[in-house]
């Protein structure tokens, strides 16, 4: 999952899957959501976020209660 602001164009873009959407659904004003054909949830993007969010939203990240995940560390060969 990746989540990045453009201050330019003042947008959030919550990635959640790295798959190729094949639909995009407007939910709101400024928010759109792009699916898979099996319509699983690839990204939201908020338009006009400073506008529409708490400016804390901005600027924190909280992560709770997922799972981890164990990465197996690289080798030098």
């Amino acid at each position: 999952m990746r989540i990045s602001y453009d201050h330019k164009v003042d947008a959030v873009l919550i990635e959640l899957s790295d798959d190729a959407p094949s639909c995009t659904e407007d939910l709101a004003k400024g928010i759109t959501v792009d699916f898979t054909r099996d319509r699983r949830i690839v990204s939201i993007e908020i338009l006009d976020a400073s506008q529409v969010l708490e400016p804390a939203a901005l600027t924190r990240v909280e992560v709770e209660g997922l799972p981890t995940v164990a990465v197996a560390p690289v080798s030098a060969q």
